[in-house]
């Protein structure tokens, strides 16, 4: 959908994306009442024909969805959505500048898409790699801060996961982590460190590990996660992140960008949004 668009079009957009309802049932009569797309209200006028008595019920089309918040405007909001969904890190410049947002709306609406991208990547999370596929792993501090991500990437279907883990992690940890997130009967290739160690005693998993990137002799490599990481660094923004509660909704956008086209972003947004 175009960020262009005027009102009525984003209404309707809100509409066919269950973020508004257009129809409900008198909450007072039963009587079936529909949204006033240009207020955003639902206002009954039933009137009983034998006692002449009229149904005043009246209700807020935002109230219970995303839109509750006294803060969001229907079109800024929407052009909030489509700058954090189409433009990479920073762009506090563009939120403040050109959408003239104050201090407390930026926080308020950047709380509620990341709690929203959260929850899409909680819902969307699913196993990688399985047997005859190869899962690189690797660990990266690309963020900067006391938080550093465990990733891994499927070469077969390029299926990946990120997940944030503290510096004061162990081989157990990690250990559990990749149990969490790969498959079993996976290849896995690893760097040669000792807290990758625990996967050689594990039976399902067929483990390798290389000592840089590449191993020259068998020819093992983790590629594939050291171009993943330039493109995280790229999209995910250096901060000192002190958790790894700041760092997962960073993660969730990055996941939610790669898996959808600039295009289908808005619609799987707010679709996402429908069910929040």
């Amino acid at each position: 959908m175009d960020i262009n668009e005027n009102y009525e079009d984003i209404v309707r957009f809100f509409i066919q994306h269950n973020i508004l309802k257009n129809v409900i049932q008198c909450e007072q009569c039963m009587n079936i009442i529909h949204l006033n797309q240009r207020d955003l209200v639902f206002r009954c006028n039933w009137v009983d024909k034998e006692t002449q008595k009229k149904c005043y019920f009246f209700k807020s089309a935002k109230k219970n969805t995303i839109l509750e918040h006294s803060t969001i405007r229907i079109k800024p909001f929407f052009n909030f959505v489509a700058v954090l969904l189409f433009l990479k890190p920073p762009r506090n410049k563009v939120y403040r500048e050109h959408l003239k947002l104050s201090n407390s709306t930026f926080s308020i609406w950047s709380k509620l898409c990341r709690d929203i991208l959260v929850k899409w990547n909680d819902r969307n999370s699913k196993k990688i790699g399985g047997p005859c596929q190869t899962v690189e792993v690797d660990i990266s501090n690309i963020c900067g801060g006391s938080s550093l991500i465990l990733g891994g990437i499927c070469r077969e279907t390029k299926e990946f996961f990120l997940h944030p883990i503290e510096k004061k992690y162990n081989s157990s940890s990690v250990t559990k982590i990749i149990e969490a997130n790969v498959k079993e009967d996976s290849i896995i290739i690893t760097k040669e460190l000792e807290i990758y160690d625990c996967l050689k005693q594990l039976e399902t998993y067929t483990h390798f590990s290389v000592k840089k990137f590449v191993d020259e002799t068998t020819g093992a490599h983790i590629n594939h996660m050291q171009r993943m990481w330039r493109d995280v660094k790229i999209n995910i923004p250096h901060h000192s992140f002190k958790n790894e509660q700041m760092l997962q909704p960073y993660i969730a956008e990055y996941k939610f960008k790669r898996t959808y086209p600039d295009l289908e972003r808005m619609h799987f947004f707010f679709k996402a949004a429908g069910g929040f």
